[in-house]
């Protein structure tokens, strides 16, 4: 995948297929403002920047994906996407469905949770970029989670879980909004009796999942027929290919055909995979939302044990009341639930040799960068949770050599090539013998990479650039 050319209401910018600098002499131009562009053109829901609006703009983006050119037009939440040849939809950005739609063209992936990290692997942030390592916020609201994306990327089943930890994280945010209420005297008495109303919905929840199983069932099926669909377009490829069968073309005689010139042959798989990711996310949520019945209609079978046990609650809550700290003490129980749940996906995905894989991955691009003796032994390291030994330059090439193991792996597993997006890499503490090496271990590694690279520095003699875009005075000045 590469970014060929951004437009902005009418200012223009031509990228390089591979080595690309925005640069300007000064801080507060625009350079920033530009990658964050590119990635609202893509889709993406980015903070705006100061003075700048992103939603009162128009953009239009054009990338190539393998043999295509995809052309993305951006006018608030509205995005339209065509090959040149036709129009492939029109699509809110907003809209959750529709955004796993344009993601799974940029990226001909169909796992929700892949989507969700991948801007994480190749994407580096002036502001939060460089202190990001292995979870935490990519830009704005878009996260990175590595047990997310290590399951995602190996195939391990952690759905359950990560569908619990969700589930805990709602109820910790309602444990936290009722301990405001407390503390602020909001506390409302409540009939604790079993009423016919409470009975109608236990029904209700028994109805609820019935439908949600038909649902379920229905999705699934849907599915694994686009997945047939798909496998059955390249098995007959494949047998077309194997077997050199030429067709007479009025124009260049005898040709033999391939899947390059079948018409619009990639375009259709990337239709089909688009709608596949829309179908996965939907099935994820229906999965949550089961999940969450299934616990709502297990404590309403409680309900009537509990019922006298809840009257004499609030009768004490009457006498005493519920004081802040034991609602601090419920909000650490139901943190400890969180962590615990943690925990048992982190043991899962240790039982997989694939995480020993990424270590050593690690490890290797930290010796290039000269910081290996900052990886902790063994494989834990990869979800470690301790940044605070680290500090300045030492922790710029942990999170670069970590981030760009995941980024090579992923490319190793998928065969695609993503732009590596670096905003304001140079800090106070990277020397810029520091960034030349850096530069380097991209070049020799990723050297199909697009290279995007926004800075108030050239970097002569670290590396020549292919297509310098120079801002002299306000992006859209």
């Amino acid at each position: 995948m590469r970014i060929n050319k951004l437009k902005i209401e009418n200012k223009e910018f031509i990228f390089h297929d591979f080595k690309n600098l925005i640069h300007s002499a000064e801080n507060g131009v625009g350079k920033s403002t530009l990658v964050r562009c590119i990635l609202f053109a893509l889709g993406y829901n980015v903070p705006s920047m100061r003075g700048l609006d992103f939603e009162k703009l128009q953009t239009q983006i054009d990338l190539s994906i393998k043999d295509d050119v995809f052309r993305f037009v951006r006018t608030k939440d509205r995005i339209t996407i065509s090959n040149g040849k036709k129009s492939l939809g029109n699509f809110n950005a907003k809209n959750t469905d529709d955004h796993y739609a344009i993601l799974s063209f940029i990226y001909g992936l169909t796992d929700p949770s892949l989507l969700n990290n991948i801007l994480g692997i190749s994407f580096f942030d002036q502001e939060k970029g460089w202190t990001l390592l292995n979870r935490g916020k990519v830009i704005g609201s878009i996260s990175f989670n590595i047990e997310s994306f290590i399951s995602a990327l190996y195939g391990i089943d952690t759905k359950q879980i990560e569908n619990s930890i969700k589930k805990k994280k709602t109820e910790l945010s309602k444990t936290k909004n009722l301990k405001e209420l407390i503390e602020t005297n909001h506390i409302v008495g409540r009939d604790n009796s079993i009423s016919d109303h409470q009975i109608s919905e236990f029904d209700d929840l028994s109805d609820n999942i019935t439908e949600k199983n038909i649902y379920i069932r229905k999705i699934t099926k849907n599915i694994n027929e686009l997945k047939l669909i798909i496998k059955s377009n390249e098995n007959f490829m494949e047998m077309i290919e194997n077997i050199h069968l030429k067709v007479r073309s009025r124009t260049d005689g005898i040709i033999i055909v391939n899947k390059n010139n079948i018409v619009d042959f990639e375009l259709n798989q990337s239709i089909i995979k688009a709608r596949i990711a829309v179908l996965n996310r939907q099935l994820d949520q229906l999965n949550f939302e089961k999940d969450g019945l299934l616990e709502e209609l297990q404590e309403q079978q409680k309900l009537f044990d509990m019922a006298t046990q809840l009257n004499r609650l609030d009768e004490s809550v009457s006498k005493i009341g519920i004081t802040p700290s034991y609602m601090d003490s419920l909000i650490d129980k139901q943190q400890n639930g969180i962590s615990e749940d943690q925990s048992k996906e982190r043991d899962l995905l240790r039982q997989s040799s694939n995480i020993n894989e990424v270590y050593m991955k690690i490890l290797d691009f930290a010796k290039e960068l000269g910081v290996e003796g900052q990886i902790d032994k063994g494989k834990d390291f990869v979800f470690t949770n301790n940044l605070k030994r680290y500090g300045g330059a030492n922790l710029h090439l942990v999170i670069f050599a970590f981030r760009m193991a995941l980024l090579k792996i992923f490319q190793d597993k998928t065969g695609l090539f993503l732009p590596i997006i670096l905003d304001s890499p140079a800090t106070s503490e990277i020397t810029m013998s520091n960034m030349k090496k850096m530069f380097q271990f991209v070049l020799n590694e990723f050297p199909n990479n697009q290279l995007i690279v926004a800075s108030i520095y050239e970097y002569n003699g670290a590396i020549k650039w292919d297509k310098k875009i120079e801002l002299s005075s306000r992006l859209l000045d």
